[in-house]
């Protein structure tokens, strides 16, 4: 069912619906779909996108943008929680039809956490602790020779890991892509420490608590501040402001009591389930690619500028830990010495009560600007085969930017100009299409080249588009077009969660009623409500477990 422009998608009822197809037919679980069912496919030549993606990761780009660098990864982790394909190799998707049914997607189409509690239906007894109620933490592994603290043990320092067999050093995890480098692993470890905190915080050793009740009220409320942190901490960092207020309704979720959303493009209540918008997927939400830094200052130890391909050495699903020992050390657990100081992350000086630090002494590490550049590690990833790819190695060699476009083909995307186009009829003006000069503007000159021979800068693939818009306006955000397709995806998601922070209110039927972390008893050590990443960490603890 249609309502207003052509080729957008409205879910009707618990079904999903595109101009052609329902997605998915009874029975067949969840899929990915389309926004703008009824613009042409775009796919011009694999070779073609390859050599674009080759010169993506060409030369370094240096700016940094005003986003602290963790939310780089705190997306990755969002990702994870709202995307599994489950089609094949997951780098490469394969050519699907018109109807995009040939994408099985493995994650639940909410903002549910099923990445870390498990999917619903398949329970995972092995994440948590014989109580039930607290998930299990691993131990790292001591590196003798490091600076102190290191060469001791960290209870709770990592994951939990298989200990023997041939799986041994593997991640027990919901999502086992969480261990893919030790950003994000670090990541996946603080919120499995805030759902225990927040155990702890609900008075796990009351007498005649139930404990069920205590597990689903704590998995209830980490639930509702990561939806609150993902909208209002995160998407409104990287997002045009003018499109977050005109879809929201306000600029700023804290303090709100009532929302009125006003969505253009794809349209959902909370009732319906959506399906995973292969133009989020596959293109808008893969912004985070070019914010991602050749180098890191990540501890005391690891600063001030560590290579960002030494990030997946000190993984199982990437690197070698419980595969073969790492600088003469056999690791079946996350070394000691790679402990995550939050600090050069994240914004923790906006915390109160923690302790005092300089910035001059624990520079911030900022992301890079939303452009059409992405670090030149990008262009050498793992491949896959537990190596990491350096001038000698012999590790599969994959571009990150050649896989996103060949992807973003396969899935048979429209061009970014006519989807701006589309969401320019369907009421938003502020996206009209890209010229083609608009396209090739401040691009180095063989990147001008390179375009105009492909004739790129006429019909751009929608994921360089959506970089591109975003570079041509200073590359601190998102432009309208990849802001409404972030936005209004986000906001259906949330909406469609069993657990959301919008509800329905009966007095106010063209309103939903928003939840404000200010009324949740959870409070950091501060006292402050949790309202943004640098809050649930201070709340989970180890903010910087090595010390300074």
């Amino acid at each position: 069912m249609h309502h207003g422009q052509k080729g957008t998608i409205e879910i009707v009822g618990e079904r999903q619906v595109d101009p052609r197809n329902d997605i998915p037919p009874e029975g067949r679980g969840a899929r990915f779909g389309r926004i703008f069912g009824n613009l042409p496919r775009f796919r011009p030549t694999e070779a073609s996108l390859i050599r674009l993606g080759e010169e993506m990761t060409r030369v370094e780009q240096l700016s940094d943008g005003p986003i602290p660098a963790g939310y780089t990864y705190f997306g990755q982790f969002v990702d994870h929680d709202i995307t599994l394909d489950q089609s094949g190799d997951p780098s490469v998707a394969p050519e699907v039809g018109e109807d995009a049914d040939n994408i099985r997607q493995g994650r639940s189409p909410s903002l549910d956490l099923d990445s870390l509690y498990g999917a619903p239906d398949a329970g995972k007894p092995e994440l948590f602790e014989a109580d039930g109620l607290r998930f299990r933490l691993g131990t790292t592994t001591p590196t003798p020779g490091q600076p102190a603290p290191s060469e001791q043990a960290f209870p709770g320092g990592d994951v939990p890991r298989q200990a023997a067999g041939p799986d041994k050093g593997k991640a027990i995890i919901g999502d086992g892509r969480n261990d893919e480098n030790l950003i994000i692993q670090q990541l996946h470890l603080a919120f499995l420490k805030f759902h225990n905190e927040t155990v702890k915080a609900l008075g796990r050793g009351d007498t005649g608590v139930d404990p069920a009740s205590v597990f689903l009220e704590a998995r209830k409320l980490v639930t509702l501040h990561y939806q609150w942190i993902v909208l209002n901490d995160f998407v409104r960092r990287f997002v045009d402001p003018v499109t977050f207020k005109d879809i929201l309704g306000v600029a700023d979720l804290t303090g709100q009591r009532f929302v009125t959303p006003r969505p253009l493009v794809f349209k959902v209540s909370s009732t319906q389930i959506p399906p995973m918008p292969l133009e989020f997927s596959g293109a808008a939400f893969r912004m985070g690619h070019t914010m991602v830094r050749e180098t890191y200052g990540w501890n005391k130890i690891f600063q001030p500028a560590f290579e960002f391909r030494f990030f997946f050495l000190f993984t199982h699903l990437s690197g070698d830990i419980g595969r073969r020992p790492i600088f003469g050390i056999d690791m079946d657990t996350f070394p000691s010495n790679w402990l995550a100081d939050w600090r050069r992350m994240f914004e923790m000086e906006s915390v109160a009560g923690l302790k005092p630090f300089s910035r001059g002494a624990i520079p911030l590490n900022f992301a890079r600007k939303l452009d059409t550049h992405l670090a030149p590690v990008l262009g050498n990833l793992p491949g896959g085969d537990g190596t990491v790819p350096g001038p000698t190695s012999t590790a599969k060699r994959r571009n990150l930017a050649s896989l996103n476009l060949v992807r973003g083909s396969r899935l048979g995307l429209p061009s970014g100009q006519d989807v701006a186009d589309a969401i320019a009829a369907a009421g938003d003006p502020r996206a009209k299409a890209l010229t083609p000069a608009q396209v090739l503007q401040g691009l180095p000159a063989e990147t001008r080249r390179v375009l105009a021979e492909l004739e790129f800068h006429q019909k751009t693939p929608l994921w360089f588009y959506i970089l591109k818009e975003a570079e041509n306006i200073g590359g601190d955000t998102l432009g309208p077009v990849g802001s409404r397709i972030v936005i209004e995806t986000f906001l259906a998601l949330i909406r469609a969660s069993v657990v959301s922070i919008f509800s329905g209110d009966a007095d106010r039927p063209d309103d939903i009623a928003v939840f404000n972390p200010a009324s949740s008893s959870l409070r950091t050590p501060g006292g402050e409500a949790i309202t943004s990443i640098p809050h649930l960490l201070a709340f989970a603890g180890d903010i910087n477990p090595l010390g300074d």
